[in-house]
Parts: C-alpha cells; structure tokens; sequence
C-alpha cells in the first residue's frame, strides 16, 4: 500500500512540475549562461504545465465558456439596465503584429456590450499595412475612432492622442495586441449601475500565447494600496472615470514602460479608495510574445525604472518620505520608509500565554539584536515566574518593565489596561518563544505602520525547518483560517509574488503584531469575548479593517516560532473546548469577511499543501456581477 501511495504521489502533476522545476534548477542555476539562454522558454513550458494552469483550464471550461442560453440572458440584462454608459476604447497602436491587432479590434467588435467606442491612435507606423487596415475597419464600424500621427512620439503620447477621441464618460485602455473577454464591457457597465460613484474599475486578467492557449490568470484581491505600491495589481482590465483621467492630464511622457502604472498611481491622488471596484473575473487577456512584458520583465528594463519613478514621484506628492527598491525575482517593489530617530515609543508586550511562563532567552534576543533604541520590554507572567526573569534580565534593565497577571482576570484585559496607562506612540504584542531577530526588524515594521490608514502590521512567520508558518491570514467561506503559504520554503515567491511582497490582510498570526496604541484604543482593545489570543487578534485586526484601516505584512521580516501548529487544528487535538466557542464567535461576527475575504479571490482556494489553486467551485456567477 505504501508503494501505491508513492507511485500515486510521484504522477500527481504538483509533483511533476516540482520534479521538473527542481530538475532544471540543478542544470541552470540562477544568474548562470545557461539560465539567461534558457529561462523565458522554460518559463513558459512550466507555467503551462504546473498545477495552477491544470486547474484553470477545467475552470475555463465549466465557468469561463458562454452558452448560447447565457448569452441572451446577458443581452435580456444589458437592454434592462437603466444606466448604458459610453465606454470609451483607448489603444495606442505602432507596429503591431497583424493577426494579433486584428484580434484585438475583433475582440472589442466582438463584445456583448454594444454601447463602446474604440479610440485608435497610430504612432507613424513604419509598416503602410497598419494604417490603411485601421483606416479600413473604421469605414467598417462607425464606432471606430481613428488618428493616425505623422510623427513617432512613443506610446505616452500616442496613448494621449488616443484619449483626445474619447467621448464616453468612462476609459477602458486596451493593448494593441491583447484582447478582451467577450463580457468584459457587460461586466463593467454592470459595475458602473451598480456603483455610480466609482471611479477606477478593474478585473481579473490572464495571459494567452500566439496560438490562443490561455493561462497563468491573476484572480486579484480587492484593492490593497500596499500591493499596489508593490506592483501594478490593477493593470489590465483598467477602466477609469473620464473626468479624472482629463483632471491629471492624461498620460505623461518620459514615463514610457510604466506610463499606465504612473496614470493610476495619479489617479489614485484624486479620489477615495472606496471608489475603487474590483470585479473577480477573468476579462483580460494579456499577449505573450518576444516584445512583452507578459513574457518577462527583462525585455524592458527601462518599464522598472519608469516604475521605480512613478512610485517615487507618487510619494513625494503624498509627502511620504520613502523609496521604492525593485525586487528582481519577485517582479515587484518593496518602499523603504525613512524613520527619523530617536523615531516614536514602542512597548513591546510579551504575555505568558503560550505555556507555562517565559523564556528569557527569547527575550534576551530582542535586546539583543534589535537596534532600535526606543523602545521597552513589558513582560506579563504569574507573580511567581516575574521575580526570575526579572533577577535573569536584570542587565537589560533600562528596557524592561513587569506586570502581574491578577488571579482571575484575563489576559487580554490585563493587556488592554498595559496599554491604556503605558504612554507610546506604538505597542507590539509578541509571543515570547520568537526568535531570529535581525537589527532592523523593528525599524521595518515601525515605518509601515506610521503610514496613513495603517492598522496592524505583522512579519513574516517561519518554523524551526525554516518553512513559511504564517504568510498573512487568508479566511475561507468554509469557516477556516488559512495561514498563507503554510509549510512552503522560506524564499517561496508565492502566488504573483505575494511571499515576498508588502501586502493586505484582513487578519493576522497572533504570534507578532505591531499597532499604533491610538488606533488600538479606538476600537477598544482586545475583546475580553475571546480567550485565545489567536482569536482575539484576528478580531481586533478585523476590527482595525471596519474602520477603514489597513493591515499590512512585511515578508522581509522574518521571526522564527517554535511551534508549527495549524490553527484550524491545533485546539481540536488537545481538545480546548475554548476553541469551538471562540471560533464560532468569530465566524459569526465577521461572517462577511469568511465569505470574502477582500485579501484573497472567491476564484483560488488553498489546498492542505498551502498551494493556491484554482477554485472549482467558486462563488461567482458567469453574468451579473
């Protein structure tokens, strides 16, 4: 039975695709000739290959595939809505291949929504071919706009010339050799009738090859500032108010290669993100070929650097004081905030919840190692346990601070009233078995959460095999709490990049959290409802998320725990009756947040393995929104 067993594991495609990725890492090391001759080609062959992909062509064709019966049900919905906004096509056009623009035209001719405009300015094509079919096609079909430049002034200009034509009061942008989802504008005018007020729509996206094979898809989260600073999570499909796109200006030259990350990133600048609306379905696909970026970032350097000035640039009128770094193999950007010193108090708070009292030597690390000067240590224990770590810490003594634990009262209460009478600017509350600090951890996570809007920040959690622990909580319409990335190695890159970039959650490990203490006693502290900590933090940072605060991980933060419990688990097994009542309080407090969990996309779910994978059974519908 065992031998099935392996054999059965060793055909699994997910261990398959690990074989051969490991395989080919063994023959072409990173940064080796071999690598660079090779890497785009077997990208492209793993991508097709790898689980994901599997799972996302059987997604295609059970929910992604228009029956004739949904088509007119689309058409019975787009003549009853009472709102038929003119949406505007913007594409800017040089020297496309021919069999992929035509696609693209015929993608948007194509739509099921009727009420667009298609805004085509060629930027002097060197091949006569361009102009004349443009010229063509518009004789074709009155809603094709055209201009045809006499001068070549790169794709920032050529896109504003594009723009000029526009009409419709919102802006779909289009690449002249990608295509669109023969729903995609349904779906957004839906969005518009559903949300008036918004301002910046945006879907899903996937990629499609020269022969039509779709894959790779990006089912997004909802909109998170801190991944957008990360990377362009908006992208494609891009839909924006006509009136803010005119207000900025357009499209500004010498931004070439990230003209679109630099026009939303100004966007942003003049609304509110509760105008930013998100649809969860697959309405973009973006074309890999040799001149793409689909294909790899390395064929336009010059699209990091325009990037790494429109993020600078967007900060700078935030009156933000940071920097934006590119991370090479996660295709994203990290900011380096700037922290002024002696920079602002920190209480660092160490409850004994986790087993029967405190390990000093854990404590003594952050002393340690953590370079920060302004800060303090308060450790929380049973009276007994307090004068030992007191006499073994005495060294460290300008630091630390103790607090008896009272017979009969909560944890969470004690800890609430800590940090009521403890004047800081920001309180961390720790579990004491953390280890592996670095001298700038606590630099790291200051600096984000002295960000506007910021509510708790948390680091990266690893095990002792040096496997993700914790890479953000992501909550699940089956009531569980999925630590993201659970089990994976230490440098996994994650879906998209999400293992190593700065991101969004809606809760947190309560192994390290770090929160501004006026925040955290604006929604009352801890709720004295809960008795685990794992609970009563994913109810405060749920809490912080209501308010209209965001709660952001920091994966270059890495701390080590010395337990690697699942928590959907860990209290079954030793049978804490705690565990069920606290659990159901929690699902049914933030019931919406476990049916969508605005960090995650009712299209992926994860696997017990903590690999994402495309949702079979997902909870959206193929029309309507």
């Amino acid at each position: 039975m065992k031998l099935i067993s392996k054999i059965r594991h060793f055909l699994k495609p997910a261990s398959i695709y690990q074989k051969l990725k490991n395989a080919y890492f063994k023959v072409a090391p990173e940064d080796s000739r071999i690598y660079r001759l090779t890497n785009a080609a077997i990208r492209r062959f793993l991508k097709k290959f790898q689980l994901l992909n599997i799972y996302y062509n059987r997604w295609i064709k059970a929910f992604d595939t228009l029956s004739e019966e949904e088509r007119k049900q689309i058409e019975l919905e787009i003549r009853a809505m009472l709102n038929k906004p003119l949406i505007s096509i913007v594409m800017p056009v040089y020297n496309p291949e021919i069999a992929f623009f035509e696609a693209a035209i015929q993608s948007v001719k194509d739509q099921l929504y009727p009420h667009w405009e298609l805004c085509i300015a060629d930027d002097a094509s060197t091949d006569p071919h361009i102009p004349n079919l443009i010229k063509d096609l518009a004789r074709e079909d009155q809603r094709i706009k055209f201009v045809i430049r006499e001068e070549n002034g790169h794709i920032s200009a050529c896109s504003n010339s594009a723009l000029s034509l526009a009409k419709g009061d919102y802006i779909a942008l289009l690449d002249h050799d990608d295509k669109l989802h023969p729903s995609a504008l349904f779906h957004v005018a839906c969005a518009i009738n559903d949300n008036p007020n918004c301002r910046i729509i945006y879907s899903d996206e996937d990629k499609i090859t020269k022969r039509g094979k779709r894959l790779d898809p990006y089912f997004k989260p909802d909109f998170d500032y801190e991944l957008l600073l990360s990377q362009n999570m908006i992208s494609h499909l891009g839909v924006y108010r006509a009136d803010v796109l005119r207000k900025i200006g357009g499209f500004r030259v010498g931004l070439e290669g990230s003209q679109d990350y630099d026009l939303l990133l100004r966007a942003l600048e003049q609304i509110e993100p509760g105008k930013i609306h998100h649809i969860p379905k697959i309405l973009y696909h973006w074309r890999i070929s040799k001149h793409s970026v689909a294909e790899s970032l390395n064929i336009k350097p010059y699209a990091v650097q325009a990037g790494e000035r429109a993020i600078n640039e967007h900060l700078e009128r935030q009156a933000v004081d940071g920097k934006a770094e590119f991370l090479e193999k996660s295709a994203g950007y990290r900011i380096n905030y700037a922290l002024s010193k002696p920079g602002p108090s920190v209480a660092l708070i160490l409850p004994a919840v986790y087993g029967p009292g405190l390990h000093e030597n854990f404590i003594k690390d952050i002393f340690n190692y953590t370079s920060y000067q302004n800060y303090q240590v308060i450790i929380v224990d049973q009276s007994d346990n307090l004068e030992k770590l007191r006499l073994d810490l005495q060294e460290f003594d300008d630091h630390l601070s103790s607090n008896q634990i009272t017979e009969g009262k909560s944890t969470a209460l004690t800890i609430n009233e800590i940090i009521r009478e403890t004047p800081v600017d920001f309180v961390g509350i720790l579990s004491p078995n953390l280890s592996g600090y670095s001298p700038g951890w606590l630099t790291t996570l200051i600096s984000q959460a002295m960000q506007k809007n910021v509510g708790a920040v948390a680091p990266k959690l690893l095990n002792h095999k040096r496997e993700v622990f914790s890479n953000g909580l992501i909550l699940t319409p089956d009531n569980k709490v999925n630590h993201l990335f659970q089990g994976k190695p230490e440098e996994f890159i994650g879906y998209f990049g999400w293992g190593k970039l700065r991101k969004g959650y809606s809760a947190f490990s309560e192994k390290c959290i770090l929160v501004k203490r006026s925040h955290f006693m604006s929604v009352e502290g801890f709720d004295q409802d809960f008795t685990l900590p794992s609970t009563w933090t994913m109810d405060i940072c749920l809490k912080f998320k209501e308010a209209g605060l965001r709660n952001v991980l920091c994966p270059s933060v890495k701390l080590y725990i010395q337990d690697d419990k699942d928590y959907n688990s860990e209290h079954d097994k030793t049978g804490n009756g705690n565990y069920l009542i606290d659990k159901n309080l929690l699902t049914s407090r933030w019931e919406k947040y476990f049916k969508h969990d605005p960090g995650f996309n009712p299209n992926l779910t994860i696997a017990d393995d903590g690999e994402i994978l495309v949702n079979l059974s997902p909870v959206t519908n193929k029309t309507g929104t």
